[in-house]
């Protein structure tokens, strides 16, 4: 049994004392808030209530008389740093610390921390490696390089034992366990069976363990191919099988075997259109004449052609059809390069649009920029208050400036052909708390909420746009709200998706612009717009945004007053725990 304090209770606070208390620790939790103190009396030893900034508050509850201090606080890193080192300079004997940065776990390392911890990351990184393929079902790390793995066995391991699939030596790693339904084997001998549905634990160097996945991967993609292939055979089966139908059909009514023919030749452009191209369409030109030639033309059912006209008009059709299938493949490869060309053409619209727009829209910041920088000169004339608010109006001018470019490199980004985005594990509290500590004001210019779901969502996304996303509609919502005005940014989970949105009491959404509101260069036109407006390319990144992430944005005016921005994306909802 160990004495343990725990240092906000967040969500991972709420759970570590349970989990604590439950395995028979004397627990003691503290935290500036009562309310998330008071479901937790009937699992902690001791409960405090006091701010941990202050040295005095941490002196009295005796730090160094437990065996472990955690620092749960991930969403202040401020406070969590100073609570740190305090904690460490009061005598405590072994600090664990909350991070949510790479850059925050050198700095809490530096002040005091014994260790740091990322469960948000690592439940992140075991989410992505777990998802990520089809073949894994559980993931462990046990150090920088070597990691467990619960995966399904080659398609070539099936039916055969593991000495012959001779694992050890083709992947450099180990088999030391078979789950088979509920069962566990326990390091399975040599000759046991692979069956199809096993689960394998392995374990090994991560990267030997990556190249088997990758392999299997592979194997996947070659069945995939072949599939396609099966499928496209039997669809054009299928075709062909209709026309010989439709030409029996009007044979019956007297139709003459050269107007039946004109079936084949519809069937074969059908089969060109709606598979990969020249080659079905080939191949079904040479179906189409041997079986035209052996049930329509004399003697039937039979390949002999007695008629010389008939030998004449199946290879005139075969031409026919060869000409058919390259002429429909050329129209598809003119449909795609017409549509590359008309999307280069928007592209060079756009930056000419941008660059129009960018020379009066910068003037704003600028000017006033050089106007409170020009007035600073006069320090001296000027009263401490005075040049506090001309240094705060550079600063706000400058963010506006840097968000303007900001939100320009973006969309030339997102219109070009380089465009990548580069998806992982982000945590949807850690997007927005990043989001919100980049708009000045925020909290002390308007009455600011933040409503956050108990448990944690994750999401599959490029954490920086999406944070971008965020920033331009706070970044809205502050443009259109006066001062003391209303802001919230609520995220909620719901089968599957998690939807984020931000609401103000602001002056709402003009009726001309509802329609195009995501376009690019849509602003305001009143004379309020005019003194706060951009070059109209926020909305239009968030929405690009979003839907290059697979989700959807909409926008409407609140009943109450003001507006609503709203998106979805796909998410996954866990516990602290990963479970």
């Amino acid at each position: 049994m160990k004495s343990v304090l725990i240092i906000g209770i967040g969500r991972f606070g709420h759970h570590l004392c349970i989990d604590m208390a439950n395995r028979g620790n004397e627990v003691m939790i503290i935290d500036k808030d009562e309310k998330k103190t008071t479901d937790l009396l009937e699992y902690a030893t001791a409960v405090r209530v006091g701010d941990c900034t202050n040295e005095e508050v941490l002196r009295s509850l005796g730090v160094g008389n437990f065996d472990l201090c955690f620092v749960c606080i991930g969403s202040n890193f401020q406070s969590s740093l100073e609570i740190t080192s305090l904690v460490k300079e009061l005598g405590a004997k072994h600090v664990v610390s909350k991070a949510n940065r790479d850059i925050h776990a050198k700095f809490l390392l530096r002040n005091g921390a014994d260790e740091v911890f990322y469960p948000d990351r690592d439940i992140a990184e075991r989410l992505a490696v777990k998802y990520s393929a089809n073949h894994v079902f559980d993931y462990f790390e046990l150090s920088k390089d070597y990691s467990i793995f619960e995966i399904q066995p080659k398609a070539a391991w099936i039916g055969r034992t593991i000495e012959e699939a001779d694992i050890r030596a083709n992947y450099h790693i180990n088999v030391f366990g078979i789950k088979k339904n509920t069962e566990l084997v326990v390091l399975p001998r040599a000759d046991y069976v692979m069956h199809e549905k096993d689960h394998l634990l392995v374990v090994g160097l991560t990267k030997d363990i990556d190249r088997l996945l990758a392999s299997i991967m592979m194997n996947d993609g070659g069945k995939k191919m072949t599939k396609e292939r099966v499928k496209y055979m039997v669809q054009s089966i299928a075709i062909m099988a209709i026309a010989t139908f439709l030409s029996f059909f009007l044979q019956s009514y007297g139709i003459r075997k050269e107007n039946i023919l004109m079936i084949y030749i519809v069937g074969v452009l059908v089969i060109t259109v709606t598979t990969t191209g020249y080659l079905y369409g080939m191949m079904a030109s040479v179906c189409s004449v041997l079986l035209f030639n052996y049930f329509f033309t004399v003697p039937v059912h039979t390949f002999a052609m007695t008629d010389q006209n008939d030998v004449v008009l199946l290879v005139f059709f075969l031409i026919a059809g060869f000409i058919s299938a390259s002429i429909m493949v050329r129209f598809h490869n003119q449909v795609r390069i017409a549509e590359e060309t008309r999307a280069q053409m928007e592209r060079e619209k756009l930056k000419s649009n941008m660059l129009r727009s960018i020379s009066h829209d910068f003037r704003t910041p600028l000017t006033g920029i050089m106007g409170a920088a020009g007035l600073l000169k006069e320090a001296d004339e000027l009263d401490a208050g005075v040049r506090k608010e001309l240094a705060g109006e550079i600063q706000e001018q400058s963010v506006w400036l840097m968000r303007l470019m900001e939100n320009i490199l973006n969309m030339t980004k997102l219109e070009s052909e380089e465009f990548e985005i580069r998806k992982n594990q982000e945590v949807v509290d850690d997007l927005i708390y990043e989001a919100v500590s980049h708009i000045i004001g925020l909290r002390e210019k308007r009455r600011f909420e933040i409503k956050l779901p108990s448990e944690l969502i994750v999401v599959n996304v490029d954490g920086k746009l999406m944070v971008q996303v965020l920033v331009n509609l706070l970044d809205n919502a502050m443009k259109h709200t006066g001062e003391n005005g209303w802001i919230c940014i609520e995220a909620r989970y719901d089968a599957g998706k998690v939807w984020i949105s931000v609401e103000d009491d602001g002056d709402g959404i003009q009726e001309d612009l509802k329609e195009n509101i995501f376009d690019e260069f849509v602003t305001r036109s009143d004379e309020k717009g005019d003194r706060q407006r951009g070059i109209g390319l926020g909305l239009a990144i968030c929405k690009a945004v979003v839907n290059a992430h697979g989700g959807n944005i909409c926008a409407e005016n609140r009943k109450e007053g003001g507006a609503r921005f709203m998106f979805w994306l796909e998410a996954r909802q866990v516990s602290t725990d990963g479970r």
